[in-house]
């Protein structure tokens, strides 16, 4: 299967009532984050066990946003019919693993410490496991993007918005030159939007029920409901074989990344110059970063920034 060709502004995958559309920057943006916190605290089973402050889950939603809204890549969902009125969002950024893309919580200072080193776990499961086709290649060559929070807006439930939203993110990625897309769901909900509506481009790579969990001879989420679990969702952004193949990647590169996260040469840095203006047009897209071809205004290059 061959990439597609794009002739289209941004504002695609439309119906009759709503039409997707790139964030904005602003007060837009922090309309989402109210949206986020909230369906989080009130909604989301793990989040109701530990119970973490307002401030830091909005620290964890900047923290997986900041490098999307500045580069084009955080997505909203419009009324057409209401003002263009927001109706849901996505927040989707560059995964790099080697520039805080997530602040790591602290143990015993920060509620949502073992959330994260729950999500941590599954990840490390999945890259050992020689029978999970998860894209590690792809991460550690900036290749991947991260779906870290999504919500609709009060009145816009049960309306598709979600669905909608989540269907047209593997055609972003792509429109951004990205390989794959990984999502982290942690409710039912969200998990069955994932895995059953998006369309055959999404595999679950793993799963497993949050109360089992152990970590320094502690249950952490002893008391939350016994069907409750996180998955790793990964998207595939196109079936080609050389495309697979370079998001596989070598597995030496794997291994030094695993065992000690150091920094590797091929990992590129997503930047778009073009990010501010709302309509910039995709033509031809090869899929071919900062040459020919990629979105105006868009490159991936070598952030020669090593670890220490």
């Amino acid at each position: 299967m061959k990439r597609r060709n794009y002739n289209k502004k941004t504002k695609i995958n439309n119906n009759n009532d709503f039409y997707i559309d790139v964030m904005k920057p602003g007060n837009e943006y922090e309309e989402c984050l109210e949206i986020a916190i909230d369906a989080f605290k009130n909604r989301n089973p793990c989040v109701k066990l530990l119970k973490p402050k307002e401030k830091e889950l909005r620290e964890m939603f900047i923290d997986g946003s900041k490098n999307g809204i500045n580069n084009g890549l955080c997505l909203v969902c419009r009324d057409r019919n209401n003002n263009n009125d927001l109706a849901g969002f996505l927040f989707n950024q560059q995964l790099n693993v080697y520039n805080g893309h997530f602040k790591e919580p602290v143990k015993g200072k920060d509620k949502l410490y073992y959330m994260f080193k729950f999500a941590e776990y599954l990840y490390y499961k999945c890259a050992l496991d020689i029978n999970c086709d998860i894209g590690i290649g792809s991460v550690i060559t900036g290749k991947t993007l991260h779906v870290s929070a999504g919500g609709t807006a009060k009145g816009y439930e049960g309306k598709g918005v979600g669905t909608m939203l989540r269907k047209y993110v593997l055609t972003h990625a792509e429109k951004h030159c990205f390989d794959r897309v990984v999502v982290e769901p942690a409710n039912g909900a969200t998990m069955h939007i994932w895995t059953n509506k998006c369309g055959p481009g999404y595999h679950l790579r793993t799963k497993e029920h949050f109360l089992p969990f152990k970590i320094d001879n502690h249950q952490p989420f002893a008391g939350i409901d016994k069907k409750e679990e996180m998955g790793i969702v990964e998207g595939i952004v196109n079936d080609d074989e050389f495309d697979l193949k370079n998001s596989v990647c070598c597995k030496y590169c794997n291994f030094g990344f695993l065992m000690c996260n150091c920094y590797l040469c091929c990992f590129r840095e997503y930047k778009n110059e073009n990010a501010a203006n709302q309509d910039y047009v995709i033509n031809n897209n090869t899929g071919v970063t900062g040459k020919d071809g990629a979105p105006k205004g868009i490159s991936m290059s070598r952030n020669d920034k090593k670890n220490d």
